[in-house]
């Protein structure tokens, strides 16, 4: 009997307990009701983590893109170095090209030049007897331009000793003698017509 009313007594604590740990409870969830208090508040959020993690990788590609832009332009300015000193050496090439023609130029002109002088000056100190006999030899345009190189007073002499029928072919082939150039002056003082300048080539 004893042993039963321990035991209704025990049951009664732990159903008073369990009574007032049930009213403390109901207790502090409406204070945080009311309060305003989450539980989410103090658990991570599974959206929340997402979220970053996306704003993370946002930020890491726009990074890329940046540094992928700053590449591109970096490529570009090389490129654009590159083409510039292609075309200034392309530039040089063409410009030492022209010098070299004009250079080839001057000297086939200058070795004319000093053909002609050289044929002139023969032709003057040679007997007009034994120069007419040359000329009468040659077509009437090669040695009219022979002739033609001469100045007026060895014309007249070689003239004189062509045969006439030679000499009046040749006749208006000639042309009076032009104001010497100083750049056209043959040896000796000799002077060549301007407009026969230019030796016969070594075939003619």
């Amino acid at each position: 009997m004893e042993e039963t009313k321990r035991k209704s007594k025990v049951l009664k604590v732990f159903l008073v307990a369990g009574f007032v740990l049930l009213l403390l409870t109901a207790a502090i969830i409406f204070l945080m009701k009311v309060s305003g208090f989450s539980f989410s508040d103090i658990l991570p959020s599974s959206n929340e983590g997402s979220e970053n993690q996306l704003t993370a990788e946002i930020e890491s590609l726009k990074e890329t893109v940046k540094k992928q832009k700053k590449t591109i332009k970096d490529l570009n300015d090389q490129n654009k170095e590159k083409s510039d000193k292609i075309n200034q050496l392309e530039n040089d090439l063409e410009q030492q090209k022209a010098e070299e023609k004009n250079q080839a130029t001057d000297a086939k002109k200058q070795k004319k030049q000093q053909r002609a002088n050289m044929i002139q000056q023969t032709y003057k100190n040679m007997d007009p007897e034994k120069a007419a006999a040359i000329f009468a030899e040659m077509k009437n345009p090669r040695a009219a331009l022979y002739i033609n190189m001469l100045d007026d007073k060895t014309k007249a002499a070689v003239l004189e000793n062509l045969p006439a029928k030679k000499a009046a072919s040749i006749t208006p082939l000639l042309k009076a003698q032009q104001k010497p150039v100083q750049n056209n002056k043959g040896a000796n003082g000799g002077n060549l017509d301007n407009s026969e300048s230019s030796a016969p080539n070594e075939g003619e």
